[in-house]
């Protein structure tokens, strides 16, 4: 069962229909489902409970709208901000004003944006907006973090749509049937360098997603922001919260790094796409209320 199976209306009348199950064929496990089957598993849902056909455009943002809480669910691990306050960096000075063919920036918005407990800032200079880019085989200036937190949340999209090849076609390796876009290079005061995959339909889709796009393309891990001015054309950019693994150490810097020669696991070649990183935000290191002082009976 898929949500746009044909002629529901007719098939669902039938008394002896009392439910639907749409199948998968991969690992049982949280990234197949959530990379592949998001778009099935709800659209689904959807079809059952409500007996209504949306159309397919309005379906997929509403899936999407939804999955930060489906994830929490399915997962069952919170992520830092669910608990702790967000806090927008100033980080804008290390972004370069430029222009990026494809992706009309100058409908991006200038302040603060945000969803839910997600909160970013966006920063225009000269009139432009600040925004850090990685296109294929280049990286970005590094940011300073200078923190020791509990997460970093990105605020970032592709410029084209890339691949996402379903799960069950590749058994063998499951992380590269989305097509690794590059990656953030998180460097910590001691040296240590960890390094934080983006991936299509996975923590990352384009800033053109908001006007057309493949309805089954989704991002389990990621929560769509507006970024366009109000009344103006949609741009929609992609938050995505990675949990720092290494708490108690504090992170010096951050660098965006665009993928070159990457292969999917059918063998294609990734084209080449850019990176935009529109704002970066922290859930810094929670601290421990100060102990009560002990009170004695009797005094």
């Amino acid at each position: 069962m898929e949500p746009h199976i044909k002629d529901y209306e007719r098939r669902a009348a039938r008394p002896g229909v009392i439910g639907g199950v749409p199948s998968s064929w991969a690992a049982t496990n949280e990234f197949n489902f959530g990379k592949d089957l998001m778009f099935d598993f709800l659209g689904c849902e959807q079809l059952l409970w409500s007996g209504r056909e949306p159309p397919s455009e309005e379906l997929s943002e509403t899936i999407q709208s939804l999955l930060p809480r489906v994830r929490r669910n399915l997962s069952a691990e919170p992520l830092p901000s669910d608990y702790d306050p967000v806090i927008p960096l100033n980080i804008a000075s290390a972004f370069p004003v430029t222009a990026l063919p494809g992706v009309n920036l100058q409908g991006m918005r200038s302040g603060p944006v945000g969803t839910g407990r997600l909160a970013f800032q966006l920063v225009r200079r000269e009139g432009k907006p600040a925004v850090a880019l990685a296109t294929t085989g280049a990286e970005s200036a590094a940011f300073p973090i200078n923190e020791d937190i509990s997460s970093i949340i990105f605020l970032h999209a592709a410029a084209k749509p890339a691949r996402n090849v379903n799960a069950d076609d590749y058994t063998w390796n499951y992380g590269d049937t989305a097509d690794l876009l590059g990656w953030y290079e998180v460097t910590y005061d001691d040296g240590f360098v960890e390094n934080v995959p983006v991936r299509y339909g996975v923590n990352i889709l384009e800033a053109g997603w908001g006007k057309s796009h493949d309805p089954s393309h989704l991002g389990y891990e990621a929560e769509l922001v507006d970024c366009g001015d109000s009344g103006g054309e949609r741009l929609t950019f992609f938050a995505y919260e990675w949990i720092n693994p290494r708490r108690g150490i504090r992170v010096k810097e951050v660098r965006l790094k665009a993928s070159k020669g990457f292969r999917n696991v059918d063998g294609r070649m990734a084209r080449e796409n850019t990176l935009l990183l529109a704002a970066v935000s922290v859930v810094k290191k929670r601290t421990p209320p100060w102990p009560k002082p002990l009170r004695v009976a009797g005094r």
